[in-house]
């Protein structure tokens, strides 16, 4: 189980970030590396607010503003609206994704949609992401976009978008929706249309989300990765 201390920032921290004063949860473990390196002050923060956010009594939409103000911050200006990220073992690409009428995978919680995933049609997933995403669904994320093997191909040879749609019809997903954290859901026919071909309202009326930048999705990820793998 992680564990975090609780950081009180100074009032000219507060005001750089726009932020109310409380308490922010900052992974324990790297308390240490902000003595030694302070530039990674921000990155850790953010680091701490994914983990803080994905319980299922995590308060996590109170968290959302702090993640992207940390973002306008770390992010570099980049327009572009696709790009692509690697660490070892994955590849995703980032970018928008037609949520009215592609195949999905999206990443739910509770009703709200934090991400979509489809097949991009050259092997890999493309992924778009519509709010800060909590380190449940980073890891969601990262775990279905593996590389697939030359040989054996991703989890006894499916290729990753296969692999997504076996695991968003796993039973798991019921009981994460249950508890109040992110899940995985399938969408035959675009978000929110239904296999009789009728609309759920809530869903429907996130057809039209704009996908939030691809650099600023890619530098979630990255940041969430680097400092796993220095905990693992």
């Amino acid at each position: 189980m992680e564990e975090f201390a609780s950081v009180q920032l100074k009032p000219e921290t507060l005001e750089r970030l726009g932020r109310p004063d409380r308490l922010y949860p900052v992974p324990a473990e790297g308390l240490k590396r902000i003595a030694q390196h302070d530039e990674l002050f921000a990155h850790l923060m953010l680091h701490g607010l994914q983990l803080a956010s994905r319980s299922g009594v995590a308060d996590w939409l109170a968290n959302e503003a702090a993640m992207e103000k940390l973002l306008d911050l770390l992010t570099p200006p980049d327009e572009r609206k696709t790009l692509s990220g690697e660490g070892e073992e994955w590849f995703l690409e980032c970018g928008p994704i037609d949520l009215k009428h592609a195949e999905l995978v999206s990443i739910q919680r509770d009703t709200q949609l934090l991400a979509a995933i489809t097949d991009s049609g050259k092997g890999y997933l493309r992924a778009a992401a519509y709010r800060p995403l909590d380190a449940k669904s980073i890891r969601y994320l990262l775990g279905l976009a593996r590389k697939p093997h030359p040989v054996h191909g991703v989890s006894m040879g499916r290729s990753p978008w296969e692999y997504a749609l076996d695991a968003s019809h796993g039973m798991g997903n019921f009981y994460a929706c249950d508890r109040g954290e992110a899940y995985l859901s399938y969408w035959a026919r675009g978000l929110g249309n239904s296999n009789d071909g009728s609309i759920i309202p809530e869903w429907g009326a996130q057809i039209g989300l704009p996908a939030r930048p691809a650099a600023r999705v890619l530098m979630e990820l990255g940041i969430y990765h680097m400092f796993s793998e220095v905990s693992s």
